[in-house]
């Protein structure tokens, strides 16, 4: 249903499609909100025993291959039939023709349309969701952390909205996740360190000043302060280490050796110890003589 001219808002009935897998309604007119009860996609939860029973089909039983569920009284029947599928998909930024393997793909696909409002919470329900594309809208508000639970995401592209806020730093866990485009938002402060969203080039997050930190050359403020912050520890150490226990030691050692090398020398060795204390005796009276000249001088000279 994709490159139509559909407009008008999407009609809550869409959300009984419960087995839906893959829903394309990209290059419409389509206006208003995201409905919240898109949680009722049960294929794309993984709430189904009818989801687990596909995937344990390969890509060659799903070439040609069709379900359809009958009512019959109490219980439900279904049986196959050929059919041969084509369609063409945006899958990790490339539009591309799939048939073989088109029943294996997990896609919702709202991209150059005019609908506006959040990204509702209920959309990370759908942990069996591969790829989200809300691209080229006017979507706003901040990007719910709750986006970080779509641990089989592998594609990402929310760009060109008027989204706010931080990036989720949960958006770091996203294992499977090799296609990320957030770019011309209004996007703000720094980008979630973690191997993942590192490994992205500055364009999926180009158009939004506000962001910082690697892979953007714009450094974040935080970072510096951090360094200064480094440096300054760094001085600090040093200061702590010049006075560390090591430097105690060497000072109470070199005090005790003078002590004892003085005091041991003066107590064991007698001749020694009379000199000194004559020398101590000889310096006293030199010094009270000097002292008593100068204090007299004076008065002698007031006298006379």
């Amino acid at each position: 249903m994709r490159h139509n001219q559909f407009f008008g808002n999407l009609p809550l009935g869409i959300c009984h499609l419960s087995y839906i897998q893959v829903l394309d309604l990209s290059l419409n007119n389509i206006s208003g909100s995201i409905p919240s009860c898109l949680y009722n996609f049960t294929y794309l939860s993984g709430r189904t025993k009818f989801s687990k029973a596909y995937h344990n089909l390969n890509a060659s039983q799903w070439t040609n291959f069709r379900v359809t569920v009958e009512l019959n009284s109490s219980h439900l029947m279904y049986h196959t039939a050929e059919v041969d599928i084509h369609a063409y998909l945006v899958w990790k930024g490339s539009t591309q023709e799939y048939w073989k393997i088109l029943a294996l793909l997990r896609i919702i696909d709202l991209s150059n349309n005019k609908l506006i409002g959040t990204i509702p919470d209920e959309i990370s329900l759908l942990t069996n969701l591969q790829s989200l594309n809300l691209s080229r809208n006017h979507l706003a508000g901040p990007i719910t952390p709750k986006l970080g639970q779509l641990k089989y995401l592998e594609s990402l592209d929310l760009s060109r909205n008027q989204l706010f806020g931080e990036i989720p730093t949960n958006f770091s866990e996203l294992d499977f996740l090799s296609v990320l485009d957030l770019s011309y938002n209004n996007l703000s402060g720094k980008i979630p360190l973690g191997t993942q969203l590192q490994s992205f080039n500055e364009s999926s997050y180009m158009g939004n000043p506000l962001l910082c930190g690697p892979p953007l050359e714009n450094k974040c403020s935080e970072d510096e302060t951090q360094v200064s912050h480094h440096n300054g520890g760094d001085v600090e150490d040093q200061d702590d280490n010049i006075l560390s226990p090591e430097l105690y030691i060497s000072i109470g050692l070199g005090v005790a050796t003078g002590f004892w090398g003085v005091c041991g020398i003066l107590l064991f060795k007698r001749s020694w110890r009379y000199a000194y204390f004559r020398l101590l005796s000889h310096l006293y009276d030199r010094i009270m003589v000097i002292m008593i000249v100068y204090i007299t001088r004076p008065i002698r000279r007031l006298g006379t």
